[in-house]
C-alpha cells in the first residue's frame, strides 16, 4: 500500500464568506458614520434578509439565497431611489415588508403544491407496491 499525498487547499480561500461579511460590516459602519441615516437605509435591508432566508428555505436550496439576494437587492435599491426622489408615498421598509409578504404567500402556495405532488407520487408508489 502506498501513501498518496493529497493536495492541500488554501484555508484562506475557504474563508471568503467571512471576508465578504467583514467587508459588508465595514460598509455598514462607513454609511452610518458618514451619512448618519442608518435606520432609513438598513430597515429595508433587514426585511430583505428575512426574504432571502424565506426563499432559500421554501425552495429547499441554499443556492436560491443568491438569486433572492440579487432580486431583493434590486427591489430595495428601487424603493430607496424612489424614496430619495420623493416619489414613494410610504416608507421603504413598509414597501419591502409588503414585497416579502407577497413572496411568502407565493412561496407558501408553491411549497404546498409541491408537497401535494410529492404526496400523490408516494401514494401512487405505495398502491403499486401493494398490487405486486
Amino acid at each position: 500500500m502506498t501513501d498518496v499525498a493529497l493536495p492541500q487547499r488554501s484555508r484562506l480561500t475557504d474563508r471568503w464568506p467571512t471576508a465578504l461579511g467583514i467587508a459588508g460590516g465595514a460598509g455598514v459602519i462607513a454609511v452610518i458614520a458618514l451619512l448618519d441615516r442608518e435606520v432609513e437605509f438598513f430597515a429595508p435591508v433587514v426585511v430583505m434578509m428575512a426574504g432571502i432566508y424565506l426563499m432559500a428555505y421554501a425552495l429547499g436550496r441554499q443556492s436560491a439565497a443568491w438569486l433572492a439576494l440579487l432580486v431583493l437587492s434590486v427591489v430595495v435599491s428601487v424603493l430607496l431611489g424612489l424614496d430619495g426622489a420623493g416619489a414613494l408615498p410610504f416608507d421603504p421598509a413598509i414597501g419591502m415588508s409588503g414585497v416579502v409578504l407577497l413572496l411568502w404567500l407565493y412561496l407558501s402556495s408553491f411549497a404546498i403544491l409541491l408537497g401535494a405532488v410529492v404526496d400523490a407520487e408516494l401514494t401512487e408508489r405505495q398502491i403499486r407496491s401493494l398490487d405486486s
